[in-house]
């Protein structure tokens, strides 16, 4: 076991046998354990006692992020007699730990949690840094809070029970960590496209190398003022076409809006000459080799709605933070809604 330090503990198990003796200890009137129902099946079942714990079972899926799972969760604690020392443990990947997250800021006015994420995104990101938060509508995280976990708790065996796509996508995550911040790492994904599995030693370096940095951002900026905003590269547009198109069910995965946010976001910093040419292509190339995207983006009138009203601009326009090349970014960039259509419909056309 080692932890990072941070306004959150981080801890890395080489076991999740040695992950459930960190729970027994901890000090709390009752343990509960949020789920979806995936998790619940490959994660809960076969690694914890049924008969100890209390687990509280959401559908899966990002469209489930909403209110009424939110006030399902905060009603099933009531039923369970969950009071102000109960701990909350989010067992799953981004939505989970999002929702979690936000039912333990807001229940009784704030309980302890820990998120143990489940899936490579969740661990290379969303289970870190004190956001959490649910979708209205088609705006991603339109209501949220900053509600620290009180620990973040890591055993990459959860991602042997990960669908191979689910775990790709989640590369994402960890891909604008690196060209955010850490161009050593990059430079070896360039040199190699490809991701490595779940038992690869490989896999760990990269999920430590982006909470490291991850880490050092939130305990600068916790609030998201300045710097933090830099961790919204590629999610402005990203979030946008994973809303539209995950309107009534997930057609794609976040960390595969995130792929074409990444993409689209390269070539908006393109045509306002912040990014040369060069590194848009290079960028864009290893990451198409990764992932391949569709070619056809679809519904771009619904997009630009919903980038519209993306909680991060200001004054009804549109911010994003744009890359210039690996490990130096541009934060605050107000973006003409015209490049973003042409890009768009640009990109139709490559």
């Amino acid at each position: 076991m080692t932890d990072i330090n941070g306004l959150e503990s981080v801890y890395f198990f080489d076991s999740v046998s040695d992950l459930n003796l960190f729970i027994q200890k901890q000090n709390s009137s009752q343990i509960n354990f949020l789920c979806d129902s995936n998790t619940y099946q490959y994660c809960f079942l076969p690694y914890f006692n049924s008969n100890t714990y209390s687990v509280i079972t959401i559908a899966p899926g990002d469209h489930n992020k909403n209110p009424q799972q939110l006030f399902f969760v905060c009603e099933e604690l009531l039923k369970l007699h969950a009071d102000r020392d109960a701990l909350l443990i989010n067992l799953g990947g981004g939505m989970v730990c999002d929702l979690g997250g936000m039912t333990a800021s807001i229940f009784k006015r704030g309980i302890r949690f820990i998120n143990i994420p489940t899936t490579t995104l969740a661990m290379a990101d969303a289970a870190l840094g004190g956001k959490t938060g649910i979708n209205l509508g088609l705006v991603k995280n339109a209501l949220g809070t900053f509600h620290h976990a009180n620990s973040v708790c890591i055993a990459t065996d959860f991602i042997k029970t990960l669908p191979q796509r689910e775990h790709i996508s989640g590369f994402a995550e960890i891909i604008k960590m690196l060209l955010l911040f850490d161009c050593k790492e990059w430079n070896k994904i360039a040199q190699h496209p490809a991701i490595p599995a779940a038992d690869n030693p490989l896999l760990s370096g990269y999920i430590k190398a982006a909470l490291a940095a991850k880490g050092k951002i939130v305990q600068q900026d916790p609030f998201e003022k300045g710097i933090r905003k830099s961790l919204n590269y590629g999610h402005s547009i990203g979030h946008a076409i994973e809303a539209v198109y995950n309107e009534k069910s997930d057609t794609l995965l976040h960390g595969e809006a995130i792929f074409w946010g990444i993409q689209l976001e390269n070539l908006v910093a393109n045509q306002m000459g912040i990014m040369s040419s060069e590194w848009a292509v290079n960028i864009n190339s290893t990451l198409s080799q990764i992932f391949p995207l569709p070619t056809q983006i679809n519904k771009i009138d619904k997009i630009i709605e919903s980038l519209r009203n993306d909680k991060k601009n200001k004054d009804e326009k549109i911010q994003m933070t744009l890359l210039k090349e690996p490990g130096l970014f541009v934060i605050n960039v107000e973006v003409p809604l015209d490049i973003v259509k042409h890009t768009l419909k640009h990109f139709n056309n490559l």
